[in-house]
Formats: structure tokens, sequence, C-alpha cells
């Protein structure tokens, strides 16, 4: 994926703000665009109401040339009115979402939008990047009503809508719509909501198990050791100091399944952030273990210092404790009861080292075992 993340030369952020709708702001706000040469778009999202609402505004600033547009118009009338708006025999369109696509009006530098609780993130964001197309600064005003309680969800969207007002704020915007709605169903109609309710990492699991029954083959879990260890493992608040980007790379860590994807993102790590430090790697090789561990049928895997233990949970035959120590060439202590284990003692600095070779010495075993 690619972020475009570089404006247009001299484009400046639109100045966004959400008020309570009162005239005195509607005529600050039109009025300090027209004094200024500029247009702007008052949206009404409503036809019924369109009408009374240019009517309104008329009354309230008399000084302006007004115009309505909107989708239940006749194509010709439509086209006509629109053209006249180009050529600034306008100073204001009072319009609906008719405007939110499409339109490039570099004059048109001030949006007011009417009940904006209403409204859609998504369609917040198309509505301001209707102005703010030229070099002028622009400003967007998503008004509510007054004195009027709004929905947990419109309030989170207006928050969201003014705060991320800089350029090239479109993904950020995106994601927090993402967690507002939710993601869709991948498999059927619905577009929001779905995934929410299990959580994405469980979705795609049932996904992948579905999938699976459908193809006839049968799919294998494989349960992660409990790991217990007391080496320090994370990513330092000096190596990683934004609170979001840690997140999404401990959720990456968290659904690794292969090694290979841990290389991956230990390559990521050093180019973005320089040289890991200590607990990083730490904290990558230990997931790196646990995906061995689950290869390898660990059920419990333990270091400590320099000691390693492991236990399993389906006993090595003879001739598999023979290749593992063979191949491994480590001093292991087999651990005989109630499960299988094995114990190495070890030097603190190179215990990960050699925890790594043991584990991938079990999980080539448990790679060729009948099943």
């Amino acid at each position: 994926m690619s972020l475009i993340e570089t404006p247009p030369r001299d484009r400046q952020p639109v100045h966004t703000e959400v008020a309570e709708l009162t005239d005195d702001l509607i005529v600050d706000a039109l009025l300090r665009e027209v004094d200024r040469g500029g247009q702007a778009f008052f949206v009404h999202n409503r036809v019924e109401s369109i009408d009374r609402s240019a009517i309104h505004l008329a009354k309230i600033l008399p000084q302006l040339r007004f115009a309505i547009a909107h989708g239940q118009m006749r194509e010709r009338a439509l086209e006509h009115v629109m053209l006249e708006f180009y050529e600034k025999k306008y100073d204001v369109l009072v319009c609906t979402m008719i405007v939110e696509n499409g339109l490039d009006l570099p004059n048109v530098n001030t949006l007011i939008v009417d009940r904006s609780e209403n409204l859609g993130l998504a369609q917040l964001y198309q509505l301001r990047g209707r102005v703010g197309r030229s070099r002028a600064r622009a400003h967007a005003y998503f008004l509510v009503p007054p004195r009027r309680a709004l929905t947990e969800d419109a309030e989170k969207r207006l928050k969201i809508i003014e705060a991320f007002d800089d350029l090239g704020a479109g993904f950020k915007i995106a994601l927090k719509d993402l967690e507002i709605r939710g993601a869709g169903n991948l498999l059927g109609p619905e577009q929001s909501g779905f995934i929410l309710g299990l959580g994405f990492d469980l979705y795609v699991k049932l996904l992948e198990e579905t999938i699976a029954d459908l193809k006839g083959v049968p799919l294998e879990e494989q349960l992660e050791p409990r790991l217990h260890t007391d080496r320090p493992a994370f990513l330092p608040e000096t190596y990683v100091p934004d609170d979001e980007q840690k997140l999404e790379l401990y959720r990456q860590l968290a659904v690794a399944r292969r090694p290979e994807r841990i290389d991956e993102l230990e390559a990521e790590l050093a180019d973005r952030f320089g040289a890991l430090p200590r607990a990083a790697r730490d904290l990558l090789e230990l997931r790196r273990l646990r995906i061995l561990g689950a290869r390898g049928r660990v059920s419990r895997l333990s270091i400590t210092g320099g000691v390693i233990e492991l236990f399993l949970d389906v006993p090595l035959t003879p001739k598999e404790i023979h290749e593992v120590l063979t191949s491994t060439k480590l001093p292991l202590e087999l651990l005989s009861g109630r499960e299988m284990g094995a114990r190495l003692r070890t030097n603190k600095d190179t215990v990960l080292t050699e925890a790594r070779i043991l584990l991938e010495a079990l999980a080539a075993c448990a790679s060729v075992r009948p099943k």
C-alpha cells in the first residue's frame, strides 16, 4: 500500500470548525468569503426544505446572490445553475450533497454544512474536499442544532473531522471511520459492523475454517506454547515513540504465524526506526520461538536466566530423540513424568539462540511424523 502524503504546491489545509447553528456565524462566514472575492457552498441536504433555507439566507444577507441546486431539478436547469455559479453570477450555492463529488471550483473557499450530525464521516470529508482547491485558505463549518444532544457516533464523527484537518488526513479519517462503523462482511452484502462484533483476527480465523471446510481440506490448528521468561521484551519508548505505531506493531507480531514473517517485521523495524535495541530483538525472538514451538508440539516453554525448559504434547520416539541430539549437539537433559520434556543449561547471552536451534529441530521431527 502506498500513501500519497505530498499535497499540491501551495495547497493549504482547510480550517475546520464544528459549531452550533446561528445566524451570526453564517453571516460572518459568508461575508468574509465574498469580501475577499470568493464564493461559498451552503449544504442543506433536504430537498423539501431547501427553498425555505435559501429564502432565510437571502433575508439575513440581502446583499448576496443565492442560487439553489439539488438532484431533483431538471438536468438542463441544474446545468444552467452550475454554469452560472461557475461564472460567478452567484455568491453562494445553496445545495444538497450533489456537490459531494466531481466539482473543482477553485474560487469556492467557504463551506457551511447544515445539520452535519446526520452525515457520515466519509461524506463530511468529501464535502470538505470541495473547498481549499486553490492557494487561498479555505474554511469549513459543520453546524449542528443548538441545545440538542447528539448521538455518540455523531459526536465522534464531528470530533474526528474537526481534529484531522491537516493535508493528507484522508487515510487517518478512513481508519477512524472503520473503528466507528466496524468493517463489513467479506462474504456478504453488509458494509459495516459484522467483523467488529467478532474482532478481525477471529473473523479471519473463522473465514479460513469455512473455506477449508468447503474445500474438504482438514484445517490443523497448532496451539502455541505457554511462555514464561524473565527477559525484558518490548518496544522501548525511545525506539518507537508513537503509541499508535507501537500498538500496530504489537498487533502484527501477535498475528504472525510464520518465522519468515518475524524476519520481515525485523527488517521493517530496522528500516523505519534504526538498529533494534536489545529489548526489541528479544521481543521478536521470543515470538519466533513460540511459532516454532507450535510446530514442534511444545505445550510449555520456559526461558529464565541461562536455563531452557520445555514440555511436549506428543512424546518423542527414541529415533527422534537421537535425531534431535545429533542435529543440535546440545547437552540436553530429558525430563520424564506426565509430559515428556527437556532441559538445557547454557549461557544467558546465548540462551535464545540455542532455544531456537532446539525448537527448529523439534519442528523438523514433527513435520515428518506420521499423522
